[in-house]
């Protein structure tokens, strides 16, 4: 587990999350993996893209699913986990 402490702004560098002006304990996941397996696949690509929809999505932890760190999971996260699996050039925020 993490504490961290709060400044202007959401994002997830290093499993750490920093929120707007408190402090929040969040479990060590695997930068992007939102299905907490250990590793970021196509599979979390489709989590996140399902999220999205507005579908349903079980074993998801939202919070690692802002892959590029704008605050929101969208399907631009979803599209940037998929080229990543498919070994392209990918610019995440996650150290």
């Amino acid at each position: 587990m993490y504490v961290a402490g709060g400044y202007d702004g959401i994002s997830y560098k290093s499993n750490v999350y920093y929120a707007k002006s408190h402090n929040v304990i969040i479990p060590d996941v695997l930068c992007w993996d939102v299905n907490n397996d250990g590793s970021v696949s196509i599979v979390d690509a489709l989590l996140i893209a399902r999220y999205a929809a507005g579908l349903p999505v079980n074993n998801f932890v939202q919070e690692a699913g802002d892959v590029n760190c704008d605050g929101s999971v969208s399907i631009l996260d979803a599209l940037l986990i998929a080229r990543k699996t498919a070994g392209l050039p990918v610019n995440w925020c996650c150290d």
